[in-house]
């Protein structure tokens, strides 16, 4: 699913310069939950 995810932001964020900024915080909070398991 976060790999879904990361591909629907990357699409966006060629879209928008503000989605790329706000992809960036997601998928960093994505990353956290990877290492952390939530």
């Amino acid at each position: 699913m976060g790999v879904e995810l990361a591909l629907m932001i990357q699409q966006v964020s060629s879209n928008s310069t503000l989605a790329a900024e706000w992809g960036l915080v997601v998928n960093s909070s994505l990353f956290k939950v990877i290492i952390f398991g939530g």
